[in-house]
């Protein structure tokens, strides 16, 4: 599931090291005697501002007190009525006006505006047979016209709605992969995977542009490849011997959509336009990295997801970042499976476990969140979550303090009002510039 083959030598070097040196591999002589010829990339990421982030997973600061870490917290109970009413977030999309909700288990997509109030669901209940999807998989936002798109996992359409929950139209999908973005109302991210690029090849699509069938990363409207990056060599890959990831693109509103990918250690960015461009790599330390050779070496050929079962501490993904001023947060993702989003400091270099940090005043000593990071706000705050039968067992500990009910602003004072049987509540998070 990874990029172009040139030398087994010097494959890895490529993806870890950065695209800087893949023009000069292409053009370089092979030491190996490998008869297949190198693969052609005709679009590069833009590298001119790439910055190296040299961080070590295991050293990160103790149990930091929440005004340390914060300026500010906002609790945003999300609006719970019959309709509205879901049980789990499973993709959450941050746009100017509306937060945007995918729940697996009930098979519908939900919208909240910005002060949790709820404005329409998409389901496929009492639906048409025309507008009927039968699974939701994930999904897209085009902003400027207001549409939630996605593809459905057991019918060939992709289908568009409203932001009010109205069905537009379904088109067939020209060609499949694990997941996609609207850069804009003419361009489409799209991320394949290996095991697509063999098994679904799509090859009337590509129309013999063997490049771009066979590359990570196709940027196309829909009749229209536009740009394709990071191509594969599928015969040095076999299939079906890596692991993916359940989100690939990531929007903080500054222009660009960020975008990182299984076995790649680099976090890229992506414009309206198409236009890719390698904003940061992340270098761990030897202990938590994979081997300079594990997508190239023969040893691992059909090995490698019961290589990374029997080294579960090795980081092959990352996952989940996201930048807000001076910090980033991130999930440095492998077998353990610990599910640890972490809040670093890009001038201060230090390091933070945001399930750790410990709630004080600044949040009414109320839980701050459990642990994910779904998005970041315009204004960068973070945004993230907590179940509100959470808020109301920290409620029975701390209820007997007058000062602390008088403390709490009106809006949790209406939520607490209620049942605990309520939607989770969003955390906002605006985090200091430079973290204590």
């Amino acid at each position: 599931m990874l990029h172009a083959h040139t030398c087994k030598k010097y494959l890895n070097r490529v993806y870890y090291f950065g695209p800087l040196l893949l023009m000069a591999i292409l053009l370089s002589s092979c030491a190996t005697g490998d008869k297949r010829p190198p693969l052609k990339a005709t679009y590069l990421p833009d590298t001119a501002n790439l910055m190296l982030l040299k961080i070590d997973p295991g050293k990160i600061e103790e149990d930091p007190l929440g005004s340390a870490i914060l300026d500010s917290v906002i609790y945003l109970p999300l609006e719970t009525t019959g309709e509205s009413m879901f049980s789990n977030i499973n993709q959450l999309e941050v746009t100017q006006s509306h937060y945007i909700i995918a729940d697996e288990t009930t098979n519908s997509i939900l919208l909240f505006d910005k002060n949790g109030r709820f404005y329409s669901k998409i389901s496929n209940r009492d639906q048409k047979v025309e507008d009927s999807y039968k699974k939701i998989d994930k999904f897209t936002v085009n902003e400027r016209n207001k549409e939630v798109i996605f593809a459905d996992q057991h019918t060939d359409y992709i289908f568009y709605y409203s932001f009010d929950g109205k069905f537009l139209k379904k088109i067939k999908k020209d060609f499949s992969s694990e997941g996609y973005y609207a850069l804009s109302e003419n361009n489409t991210c799209f991320y394949r995977s290996t095991d697509q690029m063999l098994y679904r090849s799509a090859a009337q699509y590509f129309a013999g542009n063997k490049e771009a069938e066979r590359s990570r990363i196709v940027v196309a409207s829909q009749k229209e490849i536009k740009k394709w990056y990071l191509p594969v060599d599928t015969i040095a890959l076999g299939p079906d011997d890596l692991y993916g990831v359940s989100q690939y693109f990531y929007n903080r509103h500054a222009g660009k959509v960020s975008l990182t990918l299984p076995y790649d250690y680099n976090v890229y960015e992506i414009d309206s336009a198409g236009q890719l461009f390698n904003s940061y790599r992340f270098v761990f330390p030897a202990k938590d990295a994979l081997p300079a050779d594990f997508l190239v070496g023969d040893e691992y050929k059909g090995k490698r997801i019961r290589y990374l079962e029997k080294n579960k501490p090795l980081v092959y993904a990352i996952a989940d970042f996201y930048r807000v001023g001076s910090c980033i947060t991130f999930r440095p993702i492998n077998g353990l499976d610990l599910h640890n989003y972490l809040l670093y400091n890009l001038s201060g270099k230090k390091l933070f476990s945001i399930g750790t940090i410990v709630s004080d005043s600044l949040s009414f000593k109320l839980p701050l969140t459990e642990g994910r990071i779904y998005g970041v706000e315009p204004d960068e705050a973070l945004v993230s979550s907590v179940a509100s039968s959470s808020l109301f067992k920290a409620k029975l500990y701390l209820s007997g303090n007058e000062q602390w009910d008088k403390s709490l602003p009106p809006v949790l004072k209406k939520f607490f009002s209620g049942t605990n049987v309520q939607n989770p509540v969003l955390t906002l998070l605006y985090v200091k510039k430079e973290p204590q």
